[in-house]
């Protein structure tokens, strides 16, 4: 992810990983999270 440079990504991976491991989300839902969280990243 950092080659690229899908910083926002990068920082929140581990994170969004453990929480639907724990909670047994959807494929769909997981990249649907790592892409907030690069808009997030993105915009501030």
């Amino acid at each position: 992810m950092g080659q690229l440079k899908l910083y926002g990504m990068k920082a929140a991976c581990d994170e969004i990983i453990a929480t639907a491991i724990k909670r047994q989300h959807e494929p769909q839902q997981i990249v649907g999270d790592l892409l907030n969280a690069e808009i997030n990243d993105s915009a501030a």
